[in-house]
Protein backbone atom coordinates (compact mmCIF):
# COMPACT_ATOMS: atom_id res chain seq x y z
CA UNK A 1 0.00 0.00 0.00
CA UNK A 2 2.55 2.30 0.80
CA UNK A 3 4.59 1.62 -2.47
CA UNK A 4 1.18 2.55 -4.10
CA UNK A 5 1.00 5.90 -2.53
CA UNK A 6 4.56 6.91 -3.17
CA UNK A 7 4.19 5.96 -7.09
CA UNK A 8 0.17 7.33 -6.80
CA UNK A 9 2.45 10.98 -5.55
CA UNK A 10 6.15 10.58 -7.53
CA UNK A 11 4.76 11.69 -11.02
CA UNK A 12 3.78 15.06 -9.02
CA UNK A 13 6.68 16.28 -7.37
CA UNK A 14 8.37 17.40 -11.09
CA UNK A 15 4.72 19.65 -11.59
CA UNK A 16 4.36 21.30 -8.09
CA UNK A 17 7.88 21.65 -7.43
CA UNK A 18 8.24 24.30 -10.46
CA UNK A 19 7.01 24.44 -13.97
CA UNK A 20 10.74 25.21 -14.62
CA UNK A 21 11.55 21.56 -13.95
CA UNK A 22 8.86 19.82 -16.09
CA UNK A 23 10.99 17.71 -18.71
CA UNK A 24 8.87 15.71 -21.85
CA UNK A 25 9.21 12.40 -19.81
CA UNK A 26 6.81 14.26 -16.85
CA UNK A 27 4.16 15.36 -19.20
CA UNK A 28 3.88 12.16 -20.89
CA UNK A 29 3.86 10.33 -17.59
CA UNK A 30 1.84 12.15 -15.06
CA UNK A 31 -1.82 10.59 -14.34
CA UNK A 32 -3.64 14.27 -15.38
CA UNK A 33 -6.43 13.08 -12.79
CA UNK A 34 -4.51 12.78 -10.41
CA UNK A 35 -2.75 15.82 -10.95
CA UNK A 36 -5.99 17.69 -10.50
CA UNK A 37 -7.16 15.93 -7.87
CA UNK A 38 -4.00 16.94 -5.84
CA UNK A 39 -3.99 20.67 -6.66
CA UNK A 40 -7.99 20.59 -6.01
CA UNK A 41 -6.74 19.08 -2.43
CA UNK A 42 -4.82 21.84 -2.24
CA UNK A 43 -7.22 24.44 -2.84
CA UNK A 44 -5.64 25.55 -6.01
CA UNK A 45 -7.22 27.60 -8.92
CA UNK A 46 -7.83 25.02 -11.43
CA UNK A 47 -7.22 27.55 -14.40
CA UNK A 48 -4.37 29.26 -13.65
CA UNK A 49 -2.68 25.44 -12.80
CA UNK A 50 -3.70 23.66 -15.71
CA UNK A 51 -2.74 26.25 -17.89
CA UNK A 52 1.28 26.59 -15.99
CA UNK A 53 1.32 22.76 -16.62
CA UNK A 54 0.21 23.38 -20.49
CA UNK A 55 2.23 25.83 -21.58
CA UNK A 56 5.53 23.64 -20.34
CA UNK A 57 4.27 20.36 -22.15
CA UNK A 58 3.04 22.04 -25.49
CA UNK A 59 6.94 23.32 -25.44
CA UNK A 60 7.72 19.48 -25.73
CA UNK A 61 4.52 19.17 -28.52
CA UNK A 62 2.63 16.98 -26.00
CA UNK A 63 -1.19 17.97 -24.94
CA UNK A 64 -2.11 18.25 -21.28
CA UNK A 65 -5.05 16.43 -20.42
CA UNK A 66 -7.88 18.91 -19.77
CA UNK A 67 -10.74 16.59 -19.01
CA UNK A 68 -8.55 14.34 -17.05
CA UNK A 69 -7.50 17.19 -15.41
CA UNK A 70 -10.60 18.81 -14.27
CA UNK A 71 -12.85 15.19 -13.33
CA UNK A 72 -9.54 14.54 -10.84
CA UNK A 73 -9.95 18.70 -9.48
CA UNK A 74 -12.98 18.48 -8.90
CA UNK A 75 -12.80 15.06 -6.58
CA UNK A 76 -10.54 17.45 -5.13
CA UNK A 77 -11.04 20.73 -4.26
CA UNK A 78 -14.61 18.72 -3.07
CA UNK A 79 -12.07 17.29 -0.13
CA UNK A 80 -10.32 20.48 0.35
CA UNK A 81 -13.74 22.81 0.98
CA UNK A 82 -14.45 21.48 4.27
CA UNK A 83 -15.48 23.44 7.26
CA UNK A 84 -12.03 22.79 9.05
CA UNK A 85 -10.37 24.50 6.05
CA UNK A 86 -12.65 27.24 5.61
CA UNK A 87 -12.28 27.88 9.43
CA UNK A 88 -8.67 27.71 9.01
CA UNK A 89 -8.36 30.06 6.32
CA UNK A 90 -10.63 32.83 7.84
CA UNK A 91 -8.37 32.43 11.00
CA UNK A 92 -5.56 34.07 8.94
CA UNK A 93 -7.55 36.84 8.51
CA UNK A 94 -7.52 35.71 4.12
CA UNK A 95 -10.45 36.41 2.42
CA UNK A 96 -12.92 33.90 0.88
CA UNK A 97 -11.31 31.96 -1.82
CA UNK A 98 -13.40 31.70 -4.97
CA UNK A 99 -12.32 27.80 -5.57
CA UNK A 100 -15.45 26.64 -3.06
CA UNK A 101 -18.39 28.85 -4.55
CA UNK A 102 -19.08 26.50 -7.59
CA UNK A 103 -19.78 23.86 -4.84
CA UNK A 104 -23.41 23.14 -3.44
CA UNK A 105 -21.87 22.28 0.17
CA UNK A 106 -21.23 25.79 1.87
CA UNK A 107 -19.45 23.83 4.62
CA UNK A 108 -16.59 25.82 3.48
CA UNK A 109 -17.68 29.44 3.74
CA UNK A 110 -19.48 28.95 7.28
CA UNK A 111 -16.20 27.87 8.81
CA UNK A 112 -14.55 30.45 6.89
CA UNK A 113 -16.89 33.24 8.54
CA UNK A 114 -16.06 31.42 12.13
CA UNK A 115 -12.85 31.62 11.57
CA UNK A 116 -12.79 35.22 10.49
CA UNK A 117 -14.61 36.07 12.67
CA UNK A 118 -12.01 34.55 15.43
CA UNK A 119 -9.46 36.54 13.55
CA UNK A 120 -11.55 39.36 14.10
CA UNK A 121 -12.26 38.72 17.77
CA UNK A 122 -8.05 38.27 18.15
CA UNK A 123 -7.70 41.53 16.48
CA UNK A 124 -10.00 43.45 18.32
CA UNK A 125 -8.66 41.91 21.76
CA UNK A 126 -5.16 42.37 20.75
CA UNK A 127 -6.24 46.06 20.21
CA UNK A 128 -7.42 46.80 23.33
CA UNK A 129 -4.47 45.31 25.02
CA UNK A 130 -2.16 47.68 23.31
CA UNK A 131 -4.34 50.41 24.34
CA UNK A 132 -4.18 49.18 27.91
CA UNK A 133 -0.17 48.47 27.85
CA UNK A 134 0.18 52.40 26.59
CA UNK A 135 -2.12 53.60 29.38
CA UNK A 136 -0.81 51.26 31.83
CA UNK A 137 2.91 52.48 30.71
CA UNK A 138 1.80 56.22 31.59
CA UNK A 139 0.41 55.80 34.48
CA UNK A 140 3.36 53.57 35.91
CA UNK A 141 5.78 56.55 34.78
CA UNK A 142 3.58 58.98 37.20
CA UNK A 143 3.44 56.52 40.13
CA UNK A 144 7.61 56.11 39.89
CA UNK A 145 7.73 59.72 41.12
CA UNK A 146 5.09 60.08 43.61
CA UNK A 147 5.93 61.45 46.46
CA UNK A 148 5.92 58.96 49.97
CA UNK A 149 6.03 58.62 53.44
CA UNK A 150 6.99 54.88 54.00
CA UNK A 151 8.35 52.05 51.36
CA UNK A 152 4.66 50.79 52.27
CA UNK A 153 3.14 53.73 50.06
CA UNK A 154 5.37 52.52 47.30
CA UNK A 155 3.42 49.63 45.53
CA UNK A 156 2.09 49.91 41.78
CA UNK A 157 0.59 47.69 39.61
CA UNK A 158 2.74 46.09 36.62
CA UNK A 159 1.57 45.05 33.52
CA UNK A 160 1.22 41.12 32.95
CA UNK A 161 2.43 40.45 29.16
CA UNK A 162 2.97 37.13 27.44
CA UNK A 163 2.79 35.45 31.25
CA UNK A 164 5.39 37.53 32.55
CA UNK A 165 5.03 41.34 35.03
CA UNK A 166 6.81 43.49 32.50
CA UNK A 167 9.38 45.18 35.08
CA UNK A 168 9.47 42.58 37.87
CA UNK A 169 9.53 39.70 35.02
CA UNK A 170 7.52 37.11 37.51
CA UNK A 171 4.87 34.73 36.04
CA UNK A 172 1.78 35.96 35.88
CA UNK A 173 -1.98 35.30 33.94
CA UNK A 174 -3.63 37.55 32.06
CA UNK A 175 -6.00 37.76 34.94
CA UNK A 176 -3.33 38.16 37.60
CA UNK A 177 -1.87 41.48 38.27
CA UNK A 178 1.83 42.31 38.97
CA UNK A 179 2.40 44.31 42.23
CA UNK A 180 5.50 45.85 42.52
CA UNK A 181 7.07 46.98 45.97
CA UNK A 182 9.33 50.40 46.28
CA UNK A 183 11.40 51.93 48.85
CA UNK A 184 10.69 55.80 50.05
CA UNK A 185 14.20 57.40 49.28
CA UNK A 186 13.76 61.16 49.82
CA UNK A 187 10.41 61.32 49.99
CA UNK A 188 10.33 59.83 46.44
CA UNK A 189 9.29 56.32 45.22
CA UNK A 190 11.74 54.37 44.23
CA UNK A 191 11.02 51.11 42.04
Amino acid sequence: MFIMKIAYIFPFLFLLNSCASIDKSDCTQVNWENMGEEDGRMGATTKAKFLEYQKKCNEFGISADNKGYKNGYARGIKKYCTYENGYDVGSKGKDLPVVCSQLPSREFARGHKAGKLSYQEKKQNDEIMKSHSLSLGKVLGKQKKRACDWSSDCKMTDLCKNAKCAKSKKECSINSECTLNGRCIGSKCEF
